[in-house]
């Protein structure tokens, strides 16, 4: 459950800060729902490269004014921006 004591205190989990690997980060994306069916139901050999089509790029003017007329709050769009993912 991420750590939720440290998450409530604005800390990361303690697993982030322990893993050698660099491979833990928390934040937020913006991806394209309404493929999420394509992607799953894609050949296995193209898995990954299909999940990375559905992150979207948070400071494309196209993807901004998509996300707010989907009602996604400004807030939401700033902390993608910020994210470390």
């Amino acid at each position: 459950m991420l750590c939720f004591p440290r998450l409530e205190t604005g800390q990361p989990p303690a697993c982030f800060h322990s893993c050698v690997g660099r491979i833990r980060y928390l934040g937020v994306l913006l991806y394209d729902g309404d493929r999420i069916q394509e992607i799953a139901s894609c050949d296995e050999s193209e898995l990954v490269t299909k999940q990375r089509e559905l992150i979207l790029n948070p400071f494309a003017p196209e993807v901004i004014a998509q996300a707010e007329k989907d009602g996604v709050n400004t807030s939401v769009i700033e902390a993608a921006q910020k994210s470390p993912v």
